[in-house]
């Protein structure tokens, strides 16, 4: 049955070499960039310090308009209109936030910005909003616990065909494998052909590769031998053997970050510290620029459509769907009570993303319209969960979803020295069963 398996997946990549087309670089321009944000974070600062409030709000404004939906920058808006007088807009700006159906605002408004808002005719009624999604959700249940200490793991991969699941290790600077009766092994050994810390991956059932993005980036290097550049690995999925690596050498630091792979081969990969996308097309196996953008900041999660026409790209403001046939780009639209900002893990299931939020408490389904440039509804998968420890990303199996509830990306000294052991946790990774 395994055989026929594999005939299929490879009937499914011959028909597919016949749709591929040569993609060309895209290159988007949006005003604030993100030099104009960061900027404006600096200016701020020296504003709040100097208490000109005009100037605070002038900076705060580009800051929203960089990333409307974006909770903490609405608060800061918020805050900047209440400096100036501006209490109504204030509370419109707040009423929006208060309706957010993400568990994390009720500590947002109740605490961390309760002194600054809190003689704000009608605040508390905003406060007794929010604190009706406080509640946990729980949908998920512990499959796997990886009892290695250290690990610090990011990305999540499943082969359709062995039934495994892969783990990135950002710290070990391995990948771990759990086969399907629950074995765990080391795919490839820590620092293999000098890779980097290891953070998101993806399978090629067809090709039998598996695509790995490494990058070292916060913490105190290795004595051992690495890479000096942050890359992308391609390893033979039945071996573990490194077929090739490619390596941005550069003169920036970057942060080669998740990757999807098209059925035609082609991967996709996201760089977050200059908010780029990148390819690699079989027929020119070298890496590409593919989205050259001024407004991406923090390039993070990708996927693909089911139908493989659309790319999406998560990033500090949202989401962006490239059509792969004319390479419009589109922004993804929300209903007032969604965000997508700041979106870690992206995976496409039946017309939805499955998008992981750390910033706002768990790991969310968002429903899209047919033509997939808008959401139209969205509903919590699962939040304050015991395990959770910045939940980063999953990958679908079928209609189930493994994903780390744990990654644990803040358990370094001020020096980028993990703490030991005894400071750490084993990994969880949760499974749960997704809605269509």
């Amino acid at each position: 049955m395994r055989n026929l398996f594999k005939l299929f997946i490879l009937f499914l990549f011959f028909s597919c070499e016949n749709e591929k087309t040569v993609l060309k670089p895209i290159k988007i321009t949006k005003s604030p960039t993100t030099t104009e944000f960061i900027s404006a974070y600096a200016d701020a600062n020296t504003a709040a310090k100097d208490s000109n409030f005009t100037a605070y709000m002038n900076a705060c404004k580009v800051i929203y308009d960089f990333a409307p939906s974006y909770p903490d920058m609405r608060l800061l808006y918020a805050g900047a209109l209440m400096n100036i007088g501006k209490e109504e807009e204030a509370f419109n700006e707040l009423s929006i936030i208060a309706n957010y159906n993400t568990p994390l605002i009720y500590q947002r408004l109740n605490t961390d910005y309760q002194s600054e808002f809190k003689n704000l005719n009608g605040y508390d009624s905003l406060i007794s909003i929010s604190k009706q999604i406080k509640s946990p959700v729980n949908n998920s249940s512990l499959a796997y616990t990886l009892s290695e200490k250290g690990i610090i793991p990011e990305g999540v991969a499943y082969d359709i065909v062995s039934k495994t699941v892969f783990i990135s290790s950002i710290y070990k600077r391995k990948i771990i494998a759990i086969d399907s009766t629950g074995k765990i092994s080391d795919f490839i050994p820590s620092g293999y052909e000098g890779i980097q810390g290891v953070i998101g991956i993806e399978v090629d059932p067809a090709r039998r590769h598996i695509w790995a993005c490494a990058a070292w980036n916060r913490m105190k290097k290795p004595s051992e031998a690495m890479d000096s550049y942050s890359g992308i690995y391609k390893f033979d999925l039945e071996t573990g053997k490194l077929i090739k690596k490619y390596l941005l050498k550069d003169s920036v630091e970057r942060l080669i970050n998740d990757v999807t792979v098209h059925s035609n081969g082609t991967a996709f990969i996201t760089e977050s510290l200059k908010g780029k996308v990148y390819m690699i097309q079989p027929e020119k196996d070298s890496l590409e620029l593919f989205i050259d953008s001024d407004h991406y900041y923090f390039a993070n999660g990708i996927t693909l459509s089911d139908s493989q026409k659309n790319l999406f790209v998560a990033h500090f403001s949202g989401i962006d769907k490239i059509n792969l046939n004319t390479l419009e780009v589109t922004r993804i639209k929300t209903p007032e009570n969604i965000t997508l900002s700041a979106i870690d893990g992206l995976a496409f299931y039946n017309n939805s993303f499955i998008a992981h939020q750390s910033n706002l408490g768990g790991v969310f389904q968002y429903y899209l319209n047919e033509q997939h440039d808008s959401i139209t509804s969205g509903s919590i998968i699962e939040s304050n969960n015991p395990y959770f420890e910045i939940p980063t990303t999953g990958e679908i199996a079928g209609d189930e979803y493994y994903y780390i509830a744990n990654a644990q990306l803040r358990r370094f000294d001020e020096n980028g020295v993990i703490f030991p052991d005894e400071k750490l946790d084993s990994v969880y990774i949760l499974k749960t069963e997704l809605k269509k």
